[in-house]
């Protein structure tokens, strides 16, 4: 048994550094925005497309049908082809000379990665007893979160790098080379993973494959158990990308800060906002849990909730950046584990191992939706319409947070009962196949 779960750690932490890296891979194109729409004379609406919109929505889409194989056929495989399918198209995305070429490749870069996250909660769900699920998801998410915005200073180094060798390739200028080099850790990474790694065996190993429709009614079914937890942290969501993608526009244009110094000093609140979160929310949860209150995820969400709302509201209604910081650092350490690690870590206690990853798709597809579609466009418009000047973004971000955090308490009080409901089922079934 000992062995069986330090191999478990092993992959969940080749899991992890996959996660990262297809974080960076995703981010560099923002990074390099300048010298790509220098090069191939695009817009800023050509870029938009090609790092936001048309990402996400593919992204979202195709993850479905792809979790339907993760969970019914070698997650092994279908993991080791997606790092390969993304890392391979971001290298290829180096030798693009025109904007089809280049979203032909941001789509193999969203097929690809649409993967991972699905197929790394059912693996991890059949790694581990039900009772020890808690802390490698969380460890698996909280990469998400930290990365999202670590990559930056990730994707920076390697410009630095590719600066250095780029005079020494003559015409392959720097955005090709950074391309070329963020792409290679994805495929060592990959053939790792296909080497060291086994399939496990699923945790129910007698459950035939679960038919469209039979996954269709278990996200219908207990009440919209499903549904409404993953809409009320998606709406969460949607108040953190508005955040993430407006904040250092609001430090720029509000507080004089350099884009450079904009981006350290909101990406060292985020990361460390991010590692608290992610690993005391699901050990709250787990306690609450161990301690007979079958909720703790829904508790434990509603508290966060409430918490961020408030501290963003103070942070971002204060009139000096003392006071944006320290709310800012009081209320994105709640607003992460509702983005990240609840959903998945409710999909590992409740889900059928052959639905997991298709819930996973599922959940992320709600959560690219509302977050990166929504997000940041409803933010804008808002203080386009009511709040000008170089702070507008500040209470229009605050008044999103106000009026999303009640609908978000409301959703998560109409999935209380039935989730504890199918907690307890679920608990009922492990005990009758133990005896």
């Amino acid at each position: 048994m000992e062995r069986h779960r330090i191999s478990g750690w092993i992959i969940v932490s080749i899991l992890a550094a996959l996660n990262v890296v297809s974080f960076v891979d995703r981010l560099m194109l923002s990074i390099l925005i300048a010298p790509i729409q220098h090069d191939l004379h695009l817009s800023d609406t050509s870029m938009g497309l090609l790092f936001g919109t048309s990402f996400a929505v593919l992204y979202s889409f195709i993850g479905l049908p792809l979790a339907r194989v993760a969970d019914n056929g070698n997650r092994r495989i279908l993991v080791t082809a997606g790092a390969i399918v993304w890392s391979s198209t971001t290298i290829l995305s180096a030798f693009s000379n025109d904007y089809w070429t280049l979203l032909g490749c941001r789509a193999g870069v969203a097929v690809g990665e649409a993967v991972l996250t699905p197929a790394a909660v059912s693996l991890i769900s059949d790694l581990f007893p039900q009772s020890r699920r808690a802390l490698p998801t969380a460890i698996f998410i909280a990469t998400s979160s930290i990365t999202a915005i670590g990559a930056f200073f990730l994707g920076g180094l390697i410009v630095d790098l590719a600066e250095v060798i780029s005079p020494m390739l003559g015409s392959f200028t720097v955005w090709r080379l950074s391309f070329a080099l963020v792409g290679i850790p994805g495929i060592v990474l990959a053939l790792v993973f296909l080497t060291v790694v086994r399939e496990p065996e699923r945790t129910e190993t007698s459950e035939v494959p679960l038919s469209v429709r039979e996954v269709a009614s278990i996200v219908t079914g207990g009440r919209f158990v499903y549904l409404l937890f993953f809409t009320a942290c998606g709406l969460m969501q949607m108040v953190a990308f508005a955040l993430v993608g407006w904040m250092p526009t609001l430090l720029i244009r509000g507080y004089h800060y350099t884009p450079a110094g904009a981006a350290y000093l909101f990406g060292a609140i985020g990361v460390v906002s991010a590692v608290i979160g992610n690993f005391s929310a699901p050990m709250i949860a787990h306690r609450l849990m161990r301690a007979g209150r079958s909720d703790g995820i829904i508790i434990v969400a509603m508290g966060s909730t409430v918490i961020a709302v408030i501290g963003l509201w103070m942070g971002l209604t204060s009139q000096g950046l003392t006071g944006l910081i320290l709310g800012l650092f009081c209320a994105l350490p709640f607003m992460t584990p509702a983005l990240g690690v609840l959903p998945p870590l409710a999909i590992a206690m409740m889900a059928p191992p052959r639905a997991r990853a298709q819930l996973m798709a599922f959940c992320i597809m709600i959560f690219n939706l509302l977050g990166i579609g929504a997000g940041s466009p409803i933010a804008s418009m808002i203080a386009g319409r009511f709040f000008p000047g170089p702070l507008g973004y500040a209470p229009a971000i605050a008044l999103m947070a106000a009026l999303t955090g009640p609908i978000t308490l409301l959703l998560l009080c109409l999935a209380w009962k039935p989730f504890r409901a199918q907690l307890q089922l679920v608990r009922q079934s492990a005990l009758a196949q133990r005896v």
